[in-house]
């Protein structure tokens, strides 16, 4: 298994965009559980747009082979 957890192996894949006064904050969360282990990942960056955010979150999935996430904006 490689160091980046991916939907392939059974992690689930989370995400959500905050707005701040700053602009909005994306985060996402990376679950992979294989019964004697856990493991998680997880970034969080802020964007000048939403659509930005968005396409980094989609990207950020996509390159784990998720095409369909939990998503939501605070």
């Amino acid at each position: 298994m490689s160091n980046v957890l991916l939907a392939e192996d059974g992690a689930q894949f989370s995400a959500t965009i905050q707005r701040t006064e700053d602009g909005p904050q994306a985060a996402y969360l990376v679950v992979g559980d294989k019964g004697d282990w856990t493991r998680t990942q997880s970034d969080m960056r802020l964007f000048e747009t939403e659509a930005a955010a968005m396409d980094w979150l989609d990207a950020e999935a996509e390159r784990r082979g998720f095409t369909r996430y939990p998503f939501e904006l605070l």
